[in-house]
């Protein structure tokens, strides 16, 4: 039989450190611990020695509630949950740090589509592809500002190529990167799930 002061101060703390998951989930990862204090016991080891072997009731408590965010997240859909979601993840490798990135380079080159289909009505002169000698350059051009993607040379004598079809063509790869990346960000984030004990 388990040492109750023991197991149960460490069970009171688990139950403490996973108070913000629903209570049915908390309630089932309690019993479930109580139960392995049991049978190890039964088996001869210690209290401390079972205590040890999960880790503090706080970091052992962090790994349910990490999956828990991240089916949240999942559940919710939302692009800007999951990336939030996916931020905190960072701290736990160089793999995720690198992978995170990349999702973000990704969104930001989907935003980028996006405001060139908009800036493009608004300033057909300075929004465009440009090809020229020593440029190629999707973006926007303006006397103090070059921004966009591509390598930029000097825009004299450089010739627009698309137009106005440019927007869709902008609206398109844009809603492509986007649906790519939040495909990405899913997996991603059930990736960081599954590895979680």
């Amino acid at each position: 039989m388990m040492d109750n002061n023991g197991a149960s101060a460490y069970l009171k703390r688990l139950r403490w450190a996973l108070s913000h998951l629903p209570a049915e989930d908390r309630e089932e990862i309690v019993t479930e611990t109580r139960a392995h204090f049991a049978e190890r016991i039964a088996q001869g080891a210690t209290v401390d020695e079972v205590a040890a072997s999960f880790g503090e009731p706080e970091a052992y408590a962090r790994r349910f509630l990490e999956n828990y965010e991240i089916s949240v997240a999942l559940s919710s859909g939302s692009t800007t949950r999951m990336m939030a979601t996916a931020l905190k993840a960072i701290g736990s490798g160089v793999g995720s740090f690198f992978a995170v990135l990349g999702l973000v380079l990704l969104y930001l080159t989907a935003l980028t589509c996006l405001v060139v289909a908009v800036l493009k009505p608004i300033m057909p002169e300075n929004v465009g592809f440009w090809t020229g000698e020593d440029l190629l350059l999707l973006g926007i051009v303006s006397d103090s500002v070059v921004g966009g993607m591509g390598l930029v040379g000097d825009t004299a004598g450089a010739e627009e190529r698309l137009g106005y079809w440019i927007i869709p063509l902008s609206l398109v790869a844009g809603a492509v990167v986007y649906l790519m990346s939040n495909s990405m960000l899913r997996r991603f984030l059930k990736s960081m799930r599954k590895e979680r004990p």
